[in-house]
């Protein structure tokens, strides 16, 4: 999160829904579980290129932080006792970029094992920013175009989980 205006701070909260005066409330030094985030990113997206290989699949918002290496580098701070990685990167925007692409969709499917619905925002060229349907079971699935070169954008909204699968398919 950036803003172009002075001493303007936000405190991002994932959790069970309260109002914000309960979370502003809190004093600094409220001990934190040990399986939580609390701290500054050094990102606010997170870019890579891929080839589209249909069969090929690759994890957004990996939980458990050992598949991807790099997704988490960049956290300038945590509090002690936390977790030192965002799992998830909620609200970090992924830059998708994608040779070999025409006509070929990426195929996206949350992870049914722990997540009972889910909603993400996506970004085509097309398209622009919009927001998927929630879903409770399936995929969803966006056309990568007639180019050999396709860009797609994805963001994990709060309140979803990791480990979203992403796979290319004709």
């Amino acid at each position: 999160m950036t803003s172009n205006q002075p001493n303007v701070y936000a405190r991002v909260v994932h959790g069970l829904s309260t109002t914000a005066s309960t979370y502003f409330s809190c004093p600094q030094d409220t001990a934190i579980p040990p399986n939580q985030f609390c701290g500054e990113l050094g990102y606010t997206g997170k870019t890579t290129s891929l080839t589209a290989t249909v069969g090929d699949s690759f994890l957004i918002g990996e939980a458990g932080g050992s598949l991807n290496p790099g997704e988490y580098t960049g956290v300038n701070s945590y509090k002690t006792g936390g977790d030192s990685k965002f799992r998830g990167n909620y609200g970090v925007a992924y830059d998708l970029n994608f040779s070999n692409a025409a006509n070929k969709k990426l195929v996206i499917t949350p992870n049914w094992s722990s997540a009972t619905a889910a909603r993400i925002l996506i970004w085509t060229p097309s398209l622009g920013w919009y927001s998927t349907n929630k879903i409770t079971s399936g995929s969803w699935s966006v056309n990568l175009g007639t180019n050999y070169n396709s860009n797609v954008k994805i963001i994990i909204p709060g309140g979803n989980h990791g480990n979203i699968n992403c796979a290319f398919s004709y």
